[in-house]
């Protein structure tokens, strides 16, 4: 029982089984024995998924159990069945608002900062302001910051007024740690502005870079677990998640507006989110470089 809390807060699992003292010997007593079923609340799809196969695992069984009554006793009254007690940590009843609301949160984010940074690069060449750029001391790893800081700032703007209105209108608070969310926030707008970033240096006009981004935007959405369980879909397709920084944001947010967990429950997607920003943050300088040469 001490472990049930550990491994559904890291997302180790998506359901618990726990079959309680004395489960045998109300079977064979022929009284209705109980099970319970603890879920994880935070994604309501994986949660409906694994009940409808647990009813289904459980329902034969309790068939198996009945026939095989049956044929040693020939008891036709006061079948044995096995009785659920269904139960969701982090989101009892199961409301939808505490699944869509944070995860639209890292969905806009994500549509913020790579729809407005992926013009930052290109819009320096349409004006030719990008070769005053050229003719001065600054470096691309200088420049780059220069153009994700307001980009970021932003975006925490834009992040706080959206956790202010999911606590408002759909009483949707932060359970975790403020503080541990706005840095992993900024890890998260760094990674997606380097990105976006990388499209920018690689354009040549702002609607070039505008719709690449929305060639980019649209899988990563699809994949980030928000809409489609990751664990359902094919094996080469969640190799490509891990390239998808919305996915492992995804994990943190629920993780800290949901569960309240801290460092060392979310350690391997902090580890995930801040490679991948930083090597598209580098991937961008160097992308510069190579553009002013």
């Amino acid at each position: 029982m001490n472990d049930i809390s550990s491994v559904l807060d890291r997302a180790d699992v998506r359901a618990v089984i726990h079959i309680p003292a004395g489960f045998a010997e109300e079977i064979a007593a022929g009284q209705t024995a109980k099970i319970q079923m603890i879920t994880d609340g935070t994604d309501n799809n994986s949660t409906a998924i694994v009940l409808g196969y647990a009813n289904t695992i459980i329902s034969r069984y309790n068939s198996q159990i009945m026939m095989e009554r049956l044929n040693k006793k020939g008891i036709t009254e006061n079948p044995i069945k096995i009785e659920t007690v269904n139960r969701a940590w982090f989101n009892t009843n199961q409301e939808s608002k505490y699944y869509f609301v944070p995860s639209l949160i890292a969905v806009m984010l994500f549509i913020f900062s790579l729809l407005l940074t992926s013009i930052g690069i290109v819009k320096e060449k349409e004006i030719g302001t990008i070769e005053q750029v050229m003719v001065t001391p600054i470096r691309g790893f200088e420049f780059i910051l220069g153009k994700t800081i307001p980009y970021m700032i932003t975006g925490y703007i834009s992040m706080t007024i959206m956790l202010c209105v999911a606590f408002v209108v759909f009483g949707v608070h932060v359970k975790g740690s403020i503080l541990l969310l706005y840095l992993l926030a900024g890890v998260y707008l760094c990674g997606n502005m380097g990105l976006a970033l990388i499209i920018s240096a690689g354009s040549t006009t702002q609607q070039q870079a505008m719709l690449t981004s929305f060639l980019i935007l649209m899988p990563c959405v699809m994949l980030s677990g928000f809409m489609f369980p990751i664990h359902n879909m094919p094996e080469v397709v969640r190799y490509a998640t891990f390239l998808n920084p919305m996915r492992w944001f995804l994990y943190i947010l629920r993780g800290i507006v949901m569960k309240d967990v801290g460092v060392a429950s979310l350690l391997p997607e902090i580890i995930a989110q801040t490679a991948l920003s930083t090597l598209f943050i580098v991937t961008a300088s160097v992308r510069f470089k190579k553009t002013i040469s």
